[in-house]
């Protein structure tokens, strides 16, 4: 495992692709670029963008699978460095009762 790099779960993993599939990949894909611009993470927004130009070919509908791609799996990450941080929390409120 990378140091510092989450272990996402199977759970995880199963409703953040259950979330994204509720809709067509350009709906997901673009709410993720935005979440991407709104959390100020432009250096990963210019290279994504970057990497869809280079391995979609022109091709729309690639494009849109690849953001919506790496959106699922920083989604995954996201939520299990969240739920790990109100673990914490959890455990931390206990030790202080």
């Amino acid at each position: 495992m990378l140091k510092g790099m989450p272990k996402v779960s199977h759970e995880c993993i199963m409703a953040i692709v259950e979330k994204a599939g509720q809709g067509p990949p350009d709906k997901f894909a673009g709410e993720f670029l935005e979440h991407l611009v709104e959390s100020n993470q432009k250096p990963v927004l210019t290279a994504l963008m970057a990497l869809q130009e280079k391995f979609s070919q022109g091709d729309e509908e690639v494009g849109l699978k690849i953001i919506a791609s790496v959106g699922i799996f920083w989604k995954q990450i996201e939520a299990t460095l969240e739920a790990a941080e109100l673990e914490n929390l959890f455990a931390e409120g206990e030790a202080n009762v």
